[in-house]
């Protein structure tokens, strides 16, 4: 018969803070998206597609005719690739917003906890955080 390990309350309240660190830093990371999507669309077109290049709104560029002028594959891409953050900036948007609610959750099952263990807590969080290993690339 297998044996089975339960956690003990201070190991669910150590992932507690974690969740709520983890999901701190995936807001920070949507929102950074959300900034980044937001600038770069800036420098696109907002304008409608022009009725004569509509028609390759959703074409991938391999299969544009080639008798299509490389100044209207560059209109093309830009309004391609305006179209495509505009449909992941919105997606950001719906997972900060996810995210923001499920840390809400957890930082108010940590704000529950007595202040002094619950700051205990989040040292821990932090101070494993800052001692994880990091992915440093090779150099070439």
């Amino acid at each position: 018969m297998a044996e089975f390990t339960f956690q003990t309350q201070e190991q669910k309240d150590y992932q507690i803070a974690q969740e709520v660190y983890f999901r701190e830093r995936e807001c920070n990371a949507y929102q950074k998206n959300i900034e980044t999507y937001t600038a770069i669309l800036a420098t696109l077109p907002t304008d409608a597609w022009p009725e004569n290049l509509v028609q390759y709104s959703a074409t991938p560029v391999e299969f544009i005719p080639v008798n299509v002028s490389l100044d209207d594959i560059r209109i093309i891409s830009d309004y391609q690739y305006r179209d495509r953050l505009n449909i992941l900036l919105r997606t950001e948007h719906m997972e900060l917003n996810k995210v923001t609610r499920l840390k809400a959750i957890a930082a108010a099952t940590l704000d529950a906890m007595d202040d002094t263990y619950a700051a205990g807590l989040v040292q821990q969080v932090l101070d494993n955080m800052s001692t994880a290993p990091v992915f440093t690339p090779p150099v070439s």
